[in-house]
């Protein structure tokens, strides 16, 4: 088992989560979030890349043909907002949303070839606020991992596995869904 850290909540019990990813810097704040048509990084040259990071790229790719097959014109993969936090203009880019305006209910996905606690701080510490910022508190907010290969071992706080995506469990809770398309 991955090894995690505490901190603690208002409530003074102690909540342990898995290591934050290498570099991540989560938002303190999100003061706005604006819905961009292209992210920051569009230069127009593709890297070559291969092995896991390659298998990985397949993978999302066919979990968002899957996803787009099954919700049709209610999923949309790999939106980028800006946001700003302190005053400084960052850029984030959920994997999916799907959304669903008759149950004003918002499911942000992350999808990962295998589980791991870098999905937990993506959806819970920037996704989260950032899409919760531009859409607002009237809608309802759910987190989901889709994963290809699910280790029951890694730590991952307060999740379950779901059957589909838009069964996902109640925040605080991460909806954890083994897709394999």
């Amino acid at each position: 088992m991955t090894r995690g850290f505490s901190v603690s909540d208002p409530a003074e019990k102690r909540v342990f989560l898995p290591r934050p990813p290498c570099r991540f810097n989560p938002p303190k704040e999100v003061h706005s979030a604006k819905l961009m048509a292209t992210g920051p990084f569009q230069t127009g040259k593709r890297t070559r890349v291969s092995g896991a990071r390659a298998a990985g790229i397949r993978y999302e790719k066919k979990v968002h043909e899957e996803f787009v097959r099954r919700y049709s014109r209610y999923y949309i993969n790999n939106v980028w907002f800006r946001y700003f936090d302190g005053g400084q203009a960052r850029w984030c880019q959920p994997d999916g949303l799907l959304i669903d305006a008759k149950q004003g209910q918002i499911i942000i996905v992350e999808i990962k070839y295998q589980h791991t606690g870098d999905a937990w701080w993506q959806l819970h510490r920037l996704y989260l606020p950032v899409v919760r910022n531009f859409f607002g508190e009237e809608w309802v907010y759910r987190c989901v991992e889709v994963v290809r290969w699910y280790e029951a071992t890694v730590y991952f706080p307060d999740s379950r596995l779901c059957e589909h995506v838009h069964l996902a469990p109640q925040l605080p809770i991460t909806g954890v869904h083994i897709c394999t398309p």
